[in-house]
């Protein structure tokens, strides 16, 4: 049985994230989702989530594709990969470096492969959390004086 880790931080869940979802469960039999911490978010986006973290795992964990879905760690995002053992990490569109996580996880001993799944295809011109955010912004929130 092969083992599928794929990470991210599944604010506001749109198609986007169902087709990396989807996408990933290709490469293997079990997939397991890592939701990022709120600290982490803040510190890697700039911005606070709009759904805390136990919400954000909650939505995801409850998802059909999804085997298992669990919180990922604050400062070392490959430290649960060290503890999951994956035999597959998958990537997602956003600027990961590949080659940089590979060599991370070689210095730590760990044979996985990975792979990085190109731009999202989706017929939904809101394929990106900040799509729907600013979305949300420009056509639902009233013009402040």
């Amino acid at each position: 049985m092969r083992k599928v880790v794929v990470a991210g931080t599944f604010d506001i869940l749109h198609l986007g994230h169902l087709w990396l979802l989807n996408k990933a469960k290709e490469h293997g039999d079990r997939l397991i989702v890592v939701v990022s911490k709120d600290e982490s978010v803040e510190r890697i986006k700039g911005r606070k989530p709009v759904f805390p973290e136990e919400e954000r795992l909650e939505l995801v964990r409850n998802l059909r594709i999804v085997d298992e879905a669990i919180l990922g760690h604050s400062m070392d995002k490959l430290k649960v990969i060290e503890e999951l053992r994956p035999d597959v990490l998958v990537l997602g569109p956003d600027p990961w470096k590949k080659e940089e996580i590979e060599y991370e996880l070689d210095k730590r001993g760990l044979k996985v492969d990975v792979v990085q799944i190109g731009n999202i295809y989706s017929d939904s011109k809101f394929h990106r959390t900040s799509q729907v955010i600013d979305h949300i912004i420009k056509d639902y929130m009233p013009a402040r004086k």
